[in-house]
C-alpha cells in the first residue's frame, strides 16, 4: 500500500469512527469470503458496517482522534482485526456478528467503545444476549402502559356497571310509570276528597238542623193550637158559669120580689 493510500485510509477510517461514535474490534478469523459478504450485507441493513483493517494503520487513526477511550483499544489491535462501525443501535451490530460467531469458534469480540464507554469482549457478549433496542423499548412501553391500561380497564368496568344500572332504572321507570302516574293522580284527588268530605258533613248537619227546626215549628204550632183550644174551652166554661150565676141571681131576685 502506497503512502498516499495509507494516509487516505487513515483519514477515512478516522472520519467513520467519529461519525459512528461506536467502534467494536473483532477477530474475523475463519470466515470465508462468502460469509464476510453476507455479514456485511446484514450489517448494512441495520445501518452498520464492517471494515477489515491493518492494525498499524488503525492504531494511528485511533491516536489521531485524541480520545482516551479509543486509545485504550491500542492493546487489542493484534492478529486478524475487523472493526464494526455501529449505527444508532450498537447492539444490532453485536447481535449480527454473534450469529456468525456462534457457527465459528475462531470469531470473537476483542473490545470496543460504545457511546464513549469502553467495553470488554465479555461485556459485548452479554450485550448480544440482551433483547434488541426495539424489543427493550417495547417492553418499557408495556411496563409504563400497564398501570394506565389497568386504570382504563377499572374505569371502563365502573362506567359499564353504571350504564347497566341506569338502563335498568330506565326500564323500571318505563314499566312502573303508568302505575305511579295513577297513584300520583289518586294522591292529588285525596285532598279534594278530603275537602269535599267536610262540605258534605256540613250540608248534612244543615239539613238536620232544618229538619229539627221544622219539627220544632210544627210542634210549636200544634202546641199553639192546643193552647187556643184550651183557652176557648176555658172561656166558654167561664161564660157558662157566668150565665148560670146570672140566671141563679135572677132567680133569687125574683123570689125575693114575690
Amino acid at each position: 500500500m502506497l503512502l498516499e493510500d495509507k494516509k487516505q485510509f487513515i483519514d477515512e477510517f478516522k472520519e467513520r469512527l467519529i461519525e459512528s461514535q461506536s467502534c467494536i474490534l473483532t477477530n474475523y478469523q475463519g470466515l470465508a469470503v462468502n460469509d464476510i459478504t453476507e455479514l456485511r450485507s446484514k450489517l448494512r441493513k441495520s445501518e452498520c458496517a464492517m471494515r477489515v483493517v491493518k492494525n498499524r494503520l488503525a492504531k494511528r487513526a485511533l491516536k489521531d482522534i485524541k480520545n482516551d477511550k479509543y486509545e485504550e483499544l491500542d492493546s487489542y489491535l493484534s492478529g486478524p482485526t475487523a472493526v464494526l462501525l455501529a449505527g444508532k443501535d450498537p447492539s444490532a451490530a453485536v447481535k449480527i456478528f454473534k450469529e456468525f460467531a456462534d457457527k465459528n469458534e475462531f470469531m470473537e469480540f476483542k473490545a470496543g467503545v460504545i457511546n464513549d464507554n469502553a467495553v470488554t469482549g465479555e461485556q459485548l457478549l452479554r450485550l448480544a444476549d440482551l433483547p434488541s433496542k426495539d424489543a427493550m423499548l417495547g417492553k418499557t412501553v408495556n411496563v409504563m402502559n400497564a398501570p394506565i391500561q389497568g386504570l382504563y380497564t377499572v374505569l371502563s368496568g365502573i362506567i359499564k356497571k353504571l350504564a347497566y344500572v341506569l338502563n335498568d332504572l330506565k326500564d323500571k321507570i318505563e314499566k312502573e310509570g303508568p302505575a305511579e302516574g295513577a297513584e300520583a293522580e289518586n294522591n292529588e284527588q285525596k285532598p279534594a276528597d278530603t275537602e269535599k268530605k267536610p262540605l258534605a258533613e256540613e250540608e248534612k248537619n244543615q239539613e238536620e238542623d232544618k229538619e229539627k227546626k221544622a219539627k220544632t215549628e210544627v210542634n210549636a204550632g200544634k202546641n199553639g193550637k192546643d193552647s187556643v183550644k184550651e183557652k176557648t174551652e176555658t172561656d166558654r166554661s167561664k161564660e157558662n158559669t157566668k150565665d148560670e150565676s146570672k140566671e141563679k141571681q135572677e132567680g133569687d131576685d125574683g123570689k125575693e120580689e114575690k
